[in-house]
């Protein structure tokens, strides 16, 4: 589960490069943003296969939380702000966990899954 977490993390912080907005975001809608989109992926795991569909969903959600998916610079300041924060990165992990277990995603099963995605490329 962690390497997922990990995954997803930079996955996040990857994409939300092109992200943008003018607004003042807070650490909790960072953590709420963050874990919806990562339970969104758990859900929908074929959405990473679309980097175009994945960076709209991510917009769509951030945007959802007053996070400027406009305004790029804006946007990395944040993600590197908030993801400094062991507090909210703990929160992130723990409710990401809470979204796996639901959808039966275990350290096995999402390592087995990404290998097998792997495979088929």
């Amino acid at each position: 589960m962690k390497k997922f977490i990990i995954f997803f993390a930079a996955f996040l912080l990857i994409i939300t490069v092109g992200c943008k907005k003018n607004t003042t975001p807070t650490k909790d809608g960072y953590i709420k943003a963050s874990v919806e989109f990562i339970c969104y992926t758990i859900e929908n795991p074929k959405l990473i296969d679309n980097e175009e569909s994945a960076t709209n969903k991510l917009k769509e959600i951030f945007k959802k939380y007053n996070f400027p998916v406009d305004d790029n610079e804006k946007m990395n300041a944040l993600i590197s702000e908030f993801s400094k924060d062991q507090t909210t990165v703990d929160a992130i992990s723990s409710e990401t966990e809470k979204c796996a277990a639901k959808y039966g995603k275990t350290d096995n099963n999402s390592t087995q899954t990404t290998e097998q995605s792997t495979d088929k490329k």
